[in-house]
């Protein structure tokens, strides 16, 4: 027999009533179908999804081979994984079967496989700074529950998991993005196992050097900081084969980009390394203009630029290869443990530079901070 429960919290003049009898709470959940919000009759591709504002909504099965897993820790935080990306974030019991979900925090990595950043993009914008109408549907025996999110004006359906249970998925996929701090860790450790590591590497993690302070980040994969002319720079190496580029720390901005053969009056005498070569790597693409992320599709490419406080500027089109942190010696590039690290990254490809990004000594900026 099915049953469907609705959360509804009698007393609304309790919010530790609410916390108290949250039915989400320590439950974890698999998707099966999220929704796109489209504006047209078009299903989206790996193109930015609109806003659920709009009309139209599109229920999709989830990516068989990149499953979003959904975690309640305790009464205010949710994490779990997006297909591509680790996230987590914080959560408000409210009153009656809704719960509000504060901004979400997320790992930054792009992935390549069609259709995974619209399917991120679509979770995503459906969960984050919004207020979500829950229902939690008991399928009895030995079935697993069901949780359905509903849009709290429209009704409409939003998405669509399965409980994971002890028996089932927990000791795969629910444990594995618990909180934030080890959704970081353990989306680096998915990564890890996805790549062409060696035996001897393999080894070395399954020997518990995980457990170190700072995990996966801080244990196995570190850059050394130089000096540069008032900045400090990391080394990256870029494409197949690896090309090795400098770039500055910049905690002020969230793009990495670098010049590319052909930029123009970029510098390439100031700068540590010669320009990035796209032709003389395997991995490298342009995206496309319905892959564009932060930038505007001309000329077939999606076409982006950052101006800073002090004047200087860069033009450059989104691209992405594979790409390591890494010391300056080229021994760097044959280090199982660096091979292992390697991911396809998203950056700016310039094609243009102003101000003192010709002269600095490091070839180009990494932005690191988490907002634009």
């Amino acid at each position: 027999e099915t049953t469907t429960t609705f959360a509804a919290i009698t007393n609304s003049s309790s919010n530790q009533d609410t916390r108290e009898t949250f039915p989400l709470s320590e439950t974890s959940w698999k998707a099966t179908e999220i929704a796109y919000a489209v504006s047209s009759t078009s299903i989206p591709t790996n193109s930015t999804v609109p806003s659920f504002e709009s009309s139209a909504l599109y229920l999709k099965p989830v990516l068989n081979d990149f499953p979003i897993i959904l975690i309640f820790s305790g009464t205010n935080s949710i994490s779990g994984h997006s297909g591509c990306n680790g996230y987590g974030g914080e959560v408000t019991p409210m009153e009656p079967s809704k719960f509000h979900v504060g901004m979400l925090l997320m790992t930054l990595m792009y992935c390549m496989e069609d259709g995974v950043m619209a399917q991120e993009g679509a979770y995503s914008s459906l969960l984050s700074e919004a207020t979500i109408l829950y229902e939690l549907i008991d399928m009895g025996g030995d079935a697993l529950d069901e949780l359905i999110f509903k849009d709290p004006l429209t009704a409409k359906v939003l998405a669509r998991f399965n409980r994971i249970s002890d028996s089932n998925d927990a000791g795969t996929d629910g444990d594995k993005y618990e909180d934030t701090d080890r959704t970081l860790r353990r989306s680096t450790a998915r990564s890890v196992r996805h790549s062409d590591m060696s035996k001897n590497f393999e080894r070395y993690l399954s020997e518990g050097s995980v457990q170190k302070n700072g995990g996966m980040f801080n244990s196995y994969q570190t850059s050394p900081i130089f000096q540069g002319y008032g900045t400090h720079y990391a080394t990256i190496w870029v494409g197949t084969p690896p090309q090795r580029k400098t770039v500055i720390v910049d905690t002020g901005s969230h793009f990495t980009a670098f010049p590319c053969k052909g930029c123009l009056d970029c510098g390439e005498e100031h700068h540590t390394d010669k320009y990035f070569d796209p032709d003389a790597s395997s991995t490298f693409r342009a995206l496309t203009c319905g892959e564009c992320h932060d930038a505007k599709c001309l000329g077939k490419r999606c076409i982006f630029s950052q101006v800073y406080t002090e004047g200087s500027s860069w033009h450059a089109y989104e691209s992405v290869d594979r790409v390591f942190l890494s010391g300056r010696e080229l021994s760097a590039v044959m280090d199982p443990i660096n091979a292992a690290f390697t991911s396809d990254f998203l950056f700016g490809c310039q094609t243009k530079e102003t101000g003192l990004f010709v002269t600095q000594l490091a070839d180009g900026i990494m932005g690191i901070s988490a907002h634009p």
